[in-house]
């Protein structure tokens, strides 16, 4: 029985950095999922691949579980009949365990809201399907939320700057995350401007080589970095300040999305 419908819908994107014409994919349901709904990352997975940018990603290791690719925005143009791509950012998240040995370890979980709380003791009316199950038990865990993104712009379009991505990005992470932390409630939408004097010359290891970088490690919350790819896509990443000491700040330019 189908108990739920779905569609696919772009919308303008929230972030204040973002261009006017940027579009967020998402998917919306309404009603009741049924147990055998299909899972919508493999919906997600065939757009990153119809939009043909490689997206990169923190090198593998122990303390951290990549959940591929879970935003997508774009940017599109109409010559004549065709649309075209011109910008997109893809947005690679993770879970992080700080005890990878034992996932049932309570130094897994994380501090959790009251609202988020409360919806996790309800118990489902119906059954749901095993994917949303595994993703509502995935809120109780620390995350690096949209914490590397990858962005491209169609040849010949305007470039933005690494500085401008990576302040975009630190911005959105600090924005979406550390609301309660920054006061921001009611017309206190976004989180302080970035002011781009606090950006300082780095250096980051991409496929085992050492790269120029941005650095933003001036913020109470996050450490960012930035760097522009061989290829002229542009890496950003923006890491929680506390879980600092189980990353390996190491990326690759090209991670397949899991499976």
């Amino acid at each position: 029985m189908v108990l739920a419908s779905s569609r696919s819908v772009d919308r303008r994107h929230p972030s204040a950095a973002a261009r006017p014409s940027a579009r967020l994919s998402v998917v919306e349901f309404a009603g009741y999922l049924a147990e055998d709904a299909p899972d919508p990352r493999g919906a997600q997975r065939a757009r990153v691949a119809r939009l043909g940018v490689a997206s990169a990603g923190l090198v593998p290791q122990r303390h951290l579980e990549d959940l591929g690719v879970e935003g997508i925005a774009a940017s599109r143009s109409s010559v004549g009949t065709e649309e075209r791509v011109e910008e997109v950012s893809l947005s690679r998240s993770y879970t992080l365990w700080r005890n990878p040995d034992d996932h049932a370890d309570p130094v897994n979980l994380r501090k959790l809201d009251d609202a988020t709380a409360r919806a996790l003791e309800e118990q489902p009316l119906f059954p749901v399907p095993a994917w949303l199950d595994e993703a509502r038990d995935r809120l109780r865990h620390p995350s690096l939320w949209e914490a590397v993104q990858t962005h491209w712009i169609r040849p010949g379009g305007e470039p933005r700057s690494v500085a401008d991505r990576l302040i975009a990005h630190a911005e959105h992470v600090l924005t979406n995350v550390y609301r309660e932390e920054l006061g921001l409630h009611g017309d206190a939408y976004w989180a302080p401007p970035v002011p781009p004097a606090a950006l300082q010359r780095s250096r980051v290891i991409v496929d085992g080589a050492a790269r120029d970088a941005l650095l933003l490690d001036t913020d109470p919350f996050v450490l960012a970095l930035g760097t522009e790819l061989d290829d002229g896509r542009v890496l950003t990443a923006v890491i929680p300040r506390e879980e600092l000491p189980f990353v390996v700040r190491e990326f690759l330019s090209d991670i397949p999305e899991p499976r």
